[in-house]
């Protein structure tokens, strides 16, 4: 009908005049309306009756409605409207009146006519559930240009297809002249192999029972090699030998690994890098932060680090660099899209839509039909992924209130699944969060808080709960560089604020643990604070012209004194209230927290592996370089000799050898 009225009498009209009307203050009583409304919808059944109407006659009743009009109900049943005239109005969301209406006055027998069929369809669906499309990672060659090689088992290959290429452990990848090839790993990470250039895939691991940890060793015997390492899975790892020399990144980070006769130089762009180094004897250890760059030259004994030499002008001068980083934003959006795909299929039906109340009629048979454990947990975790895709995927249209009915399913349903076994809950939620890292930090910021929030919900003990908050306010200065480098400042102000709420809640917990756990504690929190500090310089390079966001980093960095003076304080056998409590107060005196510092070192004596990290600490906070360098050295260790291995040996010459003291055995 609408389509009716617009081709033959110029609703636009209609619709601007009663906009006018709209606006009008005064209005007709509401008897009046109904008396109206009567009149007009009888004048528009016989107009439309003939098929002709007119429109000035039409728009002028319309007025002294003043939008307030709703259709009679005969006039419903005897419009010239079709089924599929409503259905096309709906678009993409249907309601389950509007079947319903189509079949009117026989509503009812179409309503007992539907019930069987849905529950046969719900039935069938718990016996025989609908495929779900899903996306397989694993190791494979992703573009190349050149002469590019592979090995395998002693045979070579030249690589002349991408598709036809699936890597494998113990394989090694080569280039010959200015061929140039790029891997991308299970893990989502990437890795650019460079002219004349020669890598070993040493370990391709992935846990069976969490593909996202994963293990990922390389081996560059010669040549460049460029990473791009991209929010690995906790207790992931992804590593790059060069002879004895190890290059290894716990989360993300982008460098390069130039290889050359006697030496090597490495170049950190993006996060951190850990090295461990062996020249002349001496064993260096650490971590290295952009625009670093660090040199071991074997034939001139020479270790240097300095700073990357034009680092900024290096994305338009140098062409590997220029190549790479245009790479690793190509890279970065195929795997949002990879990610933004998973969820909408893993999704399926949302909230709203027409056929939802059968997908969880489904659910509920299928757990009304399960019995033994392990069927439940598999059925659990497969609900609980289809959950949490649909409220990131209204999250991602906006739709927030759908999305909060289904976050709320998934925590219900994820503290049942965590009385059958509490770890398998926590690998979904580091799942989830694993999920989001590749997605938009800001739409998806709400539901990264969701996930912090339900993890501290399901500790059980005092213990759990400070490792997991330890955890979260590490997570917050994480995304917070994140943020900043999108340019959500608000968001990521919002983060910093959580940062500090989390940690001293953490701290302030100590005294609630026995000594033993709180010793062991206090070496965690020390190792994660001094990570803190290298993520808070990266955040301080980011935000060289906002005035605000430096004070709130001077405000962090400012509490690093105190947060020390309270660990080694709760040391104590048994901690002094007073004396926590005067800390609290003086916490901005920097001088007054040194002096204090120093004394409780002496009398609390702490072991040896707490005062490392405390003077390593120390060291950091008051290094006023940008760039992040820890580095420690020690004597390399000589190989100890090997025992004689007589199997070398050919038998009958060991026969004849006299041994002493033999004739009296």
């Amino acid at each position: 009908m609408r389509n009716w009225i617009y081709h033959y009498s110029r609703l636009d009209q209609l619709e601007k005049q009663l906009m006018d009307i709209a606006s009008e203050k005064q209005g007709i009583s509401l008897k009046e309306k109904s008396k109206l409304k009567s009149r007009v919808f009888h004048h528009i059944e016989n107009l439309i009756s003939t098929e002709t109407i007119e429109f000035n006659s039409l728009e002028a009743q319309l007025e002294k409605l003043i939008l307030d009009v709703k259709p009679t109900k005969a006039f419903s049943f005897q419009r010239h409207e079709t089924g599929w005239d409503k259905l096309r109005l709906r678009l993409q969301r249907v309601n389950l009146y509007d079947i319903f209406s189509i079949f009117s006055p026989n509503r009812r027998f179409f309503a007992t006519f539907l019930l069987p069929v849905i529950l046969v369809v719900i039935l069938v669906g718990s016996f025989f559930p609908l495929p779900q499309v899903s996306a397989s990672k694993m190791t494979i060659i992703d573009h190349f240009s050149g002469s590019v090689f592979i090995e395998r088992e002693g045979v070579i290959s030249p690589v002349t297809d991408v598709a036809s290429h699936r890597l494998e452990e113990g394989d090694r990848v080569f280039t010959e002249g200015d061929g140039v090839v790029t891997v991308s790993f299970v893990d989502d990470s990437q890795a650019t192999l460079g002219p004349d250039s020669s890598l070993r895939l040493i370990q391709l691991w992935s846990d069976p029972s969490n593909l996202f940890r994963t293990s990922i060793s390389l081996e560059l015997e010669r040549g460049r090699l460029w990473s791009q390492v991209v929010n690995l899975f906790p207790d992931s790892s992804y590593t790059v030998f060069s002879e004895k020399d190890v290059f290894s990144v716990d989360h993300q980070a982008t460098f390069d690994v130039f290889a050359f006769d006697q030496g090597k130089e490495v170049r950190v762009f993006d996060y951190l890098v850990d090295f461990n180094v062996v020249q002349d004897g001496v064993n260096r250890e650490g971590r290295l932060g952009p625009p670093l760059s660090m040199l071991i030259d074997e034939a001139h004994a020479t270790f240097l680090v300095e700073p990357i030499r034009d680092f900024d002008v290096l994305s338009i001068s140098d062409v590997w660099v220029q190549t790479n980083l245009v790479n690793d934003q190509n890279h970065l959006q195929e795997l949002a899209d990879y990610y933004e795909q998973n969820l909408a299929q893993n999704a399926g039906t949302l909230p709203g839509e027409l056929l939802y109340f059968a997908k969880r009629g489904k659910e509920e048979v299928r757990f009304l039909f399960t019995y033994d454990d392990q069927s439940r947990k598999d059925l659990s975790f497969v609900v609980l992924k289809n959950r949490f895709s649909e409220a990131a995927e209204l999250i991602a249209r906006g739709e927030l209130s759908h999305a909060q009915e289904s976050l709320e399913d998934y925590q219900s349903l994820l503290f049942d699944f965590a009385e059958l076994s509490s770890e398998e809950a926590y690998a979904v939620l580091e799942e989830n969060r694993k999920l989001l890292e590749g997605l938009s930090a800001e739409t998806f910021h709400p539901l990264r808080e969701f996930l912090d929030k339900t993890f501290l919900v399901l500790a059980k003990d005092d213990k759990t709960k400070g490792l997991l908050q330890l955890q979260n306010a590490s997570n917050q200065l994480e995304v917070a560089l994140d943020l900043i480098q999108i340019g959500a400042y608000d968001l990521a102000q919002k983060s910093f604020e959580d940062y500090q709420v989390e940690f001293n809640a953490v701290i302030e917990a100590l005294p609630h643990l026995n000594p033993e756990q709180r010793e062991e504690f206090v070496l965690l929190i020390l190792d994660q604070k001094l990570k803190d500090l290298q993520v808070l310089k990266l955040i301080q390079a980011e935000i060289q012209n906002n005035e605000a966001m430096k004070q709130q980093l001077e405000s962090l960095e400012t509490d690093t004194l105190f947060q020390l003076n309270t660990l080694v304080l709760n040391l104590k056998d048994r901690a002094v209230l007073h004396l926590a409590t005067f800390l609290k107060e003086a916490k901005d005196d920097e001088a007054l927290q040194l002096q204090i510092l120093s004394r409780l070192k002496k009398n609390v004596q702490p072991s040896i592996e707490v005062m490392d990290l405390i003077n390593t600490l120390e060291a950091f906070y008051w290094d006023d370089r940008v760039e992040v360098l820890i580095l420690k050295e020690s004597a390399y260790p000589l190989p100890e000799s090997s025992p004689l291995n007589t199997m070398n040996y050919d038998q009958d010459l060991i026969q004849d050898i006299p041994i002493p003291g033999g004739e009296s055995l």
